[in-house]
Parts: structure tokens; C-alpha cells; sequence
């Protein structure tokens, strides 16, 4: 009978206290974000384990890596608890709307690099005229509608954001334009002396979480933990691990 109630306890305590299984997809393929899908690498996973940690045990987020086509296709299945690092506009969500939207959590913006030799600043649109980018495959940064008035020239789509800057540093393209965070990252990463950044970005925006509409208990939680993210001490050594830290 002692048994029979200790094998009953025992499993009444996993029930209670086991942890809730998180899946946190993201579609970032790029440094400083993910580094190696495979290893769990990269600033990504140092957020989900982050999370995890100040859950105190209630959840444990994993991190799934998915093409974006892919992600769009299983969003509309409604099978997902959240996606780690994303920007409203980017998902048809301006007005957040279809997902619940923590507060930007990575302050970002798109870096334009080009060759110290020739730098380009950015003032307007205007300012593509005539000039040739590399552009990064899978990753577009106009609409169709600016692409075509404003004669914007892709020469090429780099496989990459460290071969789209290798492109700039040996003068093969005029510019590239990228993440500011994965900018700054493989600045400090390459060797790559000739690249100058424009001070003026074309676009700002901000790296958020969304969550599943019917997870209200789970974005509550990432709310209470990303609203005071910044005084972290855990957080702020991430950062200062990705050169991010202001």
C-alpha cells in the first residue's frame, strides 16, 4: 500500500510541475540570430533558454528554425504557440490584429554598407537611383511598386548577408542593405576594412514575439518578462556577446 501511494505521489508531482513544451518558431536564417541550426547556435537560442529560466519551471521553449513560405503555411493551420522575433507589418499584422504582439524586444533598422571608396549616404528613395545592389537571397527590402519606380538595380542575390558584405568590401556592388544587428555583428566578425555604413537608415523597426491568439496565459508571460528585458543582467551579456550592446 506504501508503494502503491508513493508510485501515486510521484506522479501526481510530474503532473503538477512538469513543464509546458513551447515551440518557438522563427524564420531567421541569418547572423547574429541563428548561427547553426544544427549546434542550436546564436542569439535565438540564448533568448529561449533565457526564457525558459525565467519561467521558474512553468515552461521550456525550444527553438525551431522554418523557411518563411513555410511558416506562412503553418501559421494559417493555427498549430503554433509563438514566433520568436518578427515585425507586424512583415506578417499583414499593422494593426496587430491576428496575433497577440509583445513590445519590440531588438531596436533595429536596415544598414546600407558600401565601399569606402565610393560611400553612399541615404537621403530619399531617390538615392537608389542609378546605383547597383547586392541583394541577399530569400530577403526582399522593397515592394514591387518601389522596385520598379524607382528603377532599383539588383545585380545579383549574394546566398548569404557575409557574402553580400564580402561583395561590397571588393567593390563588386555598390551597396548592400541588411539588419543594423547583423550588420554590427559581422563587422566585428569579418575582416572586411573598406566598408562604410550610411548614417541615415531607410527603415526602422523593431524584433518582436507574437503569440497564438488562443495562448492569452503565454503572451501574458512573455509581456511580463520583455517588458523589463533591458535591466536583465542575463540579457544584457547576450547582447554583449552578439555586439549588440549599446
Amino acid at each position: 500500500m506504501k508503494i502503491v501511494m508513493l508510485w501515486f505521489t510521484l506522479f501526481l508531482s510530474h503532473f503538477l510541475y512538469a513543464k509546458e513544451k513551447v515551440t518557438a518558431y522563427t524564420y531567421y536564417d541569418f547572423q547574429p540570430f541563428v548561427i547553426d541550426t544544427k549546434q542550436q547556435t546564436g542569439l535565438i537560442y540564448d533568448f529561449a533558454s533565457l526564457l525558459s529560466k525565467l519561467s521558474h519551471g512553468k515552461y521550456h521553449f525550444s527553438v525551431r528554425y522554418i523557411p518563411r513560405k513555410r511558416l506562412d503555411k503553418h501559421l494559417m493551420t493555427g498549430n503554433y504557440e509563438i514566433v520568436i522575433f518578427a515585425y507586424p507589418l512583415w506578417f499583414g499584422d499593422g494593426e496587430k490584429i491576428k496575433y497577440l504582439w509583445s513590445d519590440p524586444i531588438i531596436p533595429d533598422e536596415n544598414a546600407i554598407i558600401s565601399h569606402k571608396s565610393k560611400p553612399f549616404e541615404f537621403e530619399s528613395m531617390e538615392s537608389f537611383r542609378g546605383v547597383s545592389i547586392i541583394g541577399i537571397l530569400g530577403h526582399r527590402f522593397f515592394s514591387d511598386k518601389d522596385y520598379k519606380y524607382y528603377d532599383i538595380n539588383v545585380i545579383a542575390e549574394a546566398p548569404n548577408w557575409p557574402a553580400a558584405i564580402k561583395m561590397v568590401n571588393s567593390n563588386r556592388a555598390d551597396i548592400g542593405i541588411m539588419s543594423m544587428a547583423s550588420t554590427k555583428y559581422l563587422l566585428k566578425e569579418m575582416n572586411v576594412p573598406n566598408i562604410y555604413l550610411s548614417k541615415k537608415p531607410p527603415y526602422t523597426f523593431g524584433h518582436c514575439i507574437f503569440t497564438n491568439p488562443q495562448l492569452k496565459k503565454l503572451h501574458q508571460f512573455i509581456l511580463d518578462v520583455t517588458k523589463n528585458i533591458k535591466e536583465n543582467n542575463e540579457w544584457n551579456k547576450i547582447l554583449k556577446k552578439y555586439h549588440l550592446s549599446s
